[in-house]
């Protein structure tokens, strides 16, 4: 598949516009574990993060979880996504449970990685890519984006806590405080900056500030 250029219009023919999908569900996508900038997409939410790409850009992975492949892709996807600070939201499929999913946006094979940018579609690459080739090709979706004057920001995705506090409640890990007082405020800026404080701090933290699929 051919590399974009930041000048491409994707209103080119034989791009998929999203917006003609129907609306399935409110339902907030639900988050992986640990990540920042990147959900878990499934049908119910498809619609609802699809239509975020009207803001910014959508990066789509379609994985299969007992693939190696897969799992370097995400990997490596998950990192670079989130070092871009919300510049770009990462929506990672699973097209064992999500085979509709994958149907309607004609994926044959997994990893394929596709961008959403205003609602409209373009292939990015399938199979494995080096990361330098990777984040080349984000940088350009980037481009694209702001080109077409999206400059939105994803709000982080604050990952749920796994323990339980003595009273049966989740216990939140401490270092989101911050983070989460500020998106329940409403006041996702702040909450960007703490969780580019934390992803700074720690960038290589297995426990969970950068998330990946598994």
């Amino acid at each position: 598949m051919g590399r974009m250029n930041a000048d491409q219009s994707f209103s080119r023919p034989g791009a998929v516009d999203l917006s003609s999908l129907a609306a399935s569900a409110s339902t907030q996508p639900t988050t992986r574990n640990g990540a920042s900038y990147v959900i878990e997409v499934t049908e119910a939410v498809f619609e609802s993060v699809a239509q975020q790409s009207m803001q910014y850009p959508v990066i789509m992975a379609f994985l299969a979880s007992n693939d190696p492949a897969s799992k370097q892709v995400a990997d490596d996807l998950t990192e670079l996504v989130n070092a871009l600070g919300g510049r770009i939201l990462l929506g990672l499929v699973d097209v064992a449970a999500e085979s509709r999913i994958a149907q309607t946006l004609g994926v044959q094979a997994v990893p394929t990685v596709i961008a959403l940018i205003g609602g409209q579609l373009a292939p990015l690459f399938q199979g494995t890519r080096d990361k330098a080739d990777i984040k080349a090709l984000l940088d350009q979706v980037t481009q694209i984006a702001l080109a077409n004057g999206l400059t939105g920001r994803a709000q982080p995705q604050a990952a749920p806590a796994a323990a339980e506090d003595p009273n049966g409640q989740p216990a939140l890990d401490p270092r989101f405080a911050a983070a989460d007082e500020a998106l329940q405020a409403g006041d996702f800026a702040k909450a960007v900056e703490e969780f580019d404080k934390l992803l700074k701090a720690n960038p290589r933290d297995p426990g969970g500030i950068v998330g990946a699929y598994r």
